[in-house]
């Protein structure tokens, strides 16, 4: 990459982050997350640069719809990111098997968080905010499990659950060798 290309990028980022930040800054409160405090703009910071990296700790996670879309949006952009990158080493440019496979991981999410919602119940998980199993909280769970964040506020713990998440696991792992291979 050049160094233009690597500033305008740098760019980018840095207004999403900071984008992003003020949105949970300014939009959400207390009743949205697990801290039972609103969060400064230093917390909304650390919150989507936690999600950004796929770091996900999970000493602060959503509680409330709100958050849970925030952070979905937030985990779409990462592997929208993941997938450029991806896309760039391989081929040195963009093309259309790069929006197959954005489309495709958006059908893996609607997939999986389907499945989640409509063949699990609320005994196949560890749910930290004691809702039942509901489409919301499975589409967070399936994107941060796609990007890797793992926040750890959901967790599976039937096979029923496992299974989808192991296979899961196991093609981001291909997808990542098959791009040192």
């Amino acid at each position: 990459m050049s160094t233009q290309t690597t500033l305008v990028q740098f760019l980018i980022n840095f207004i999403i982050i900071l984008t992003f930040s003020l949105f949970i800054f300014l939009n959400t409160n207390a009743f949205d997350w697990n801290t039972r405090k609103d969060l400064s703009f230093t917390d909304s910071l650390y919150v989507c640069l936690t999600s950004l990296s796929s770091v996900g700790y999970g000493d602060i996670t959503p509680l409330s719809k709100k958050a849970k879309y925030i952070l979905i949006f937030i985990q779409l952009i990462v592997l929208l990111e993941i997938l450029s990158i991806f896309e760039y080493i391989k081929n040195d440019t963009f093309n259309i098997s790069f929006v197959f496979k954005i489309l495709l991981s958006l059908v893996f999410i609607i997939l999986l968080s389907l499945y989640f919602t409509y063949m699990t119940d609320d005994a196949d998980w560890n749910l930290s905010n004691n809702n039942s199993v509901n489409f919301v909280d499975m589409t967070y769970f399936s994107s941060t499990t796609l990007t890797t964040c793992g926040h750890g506020d959901i967790t599976p713990l039937t096979l029923k659950s496992k299974i989808p998440v192991m296979i899961t696991q196991t093609f981001i792992i291909y997808q990542i060798i098959s791009l040192i291979t």
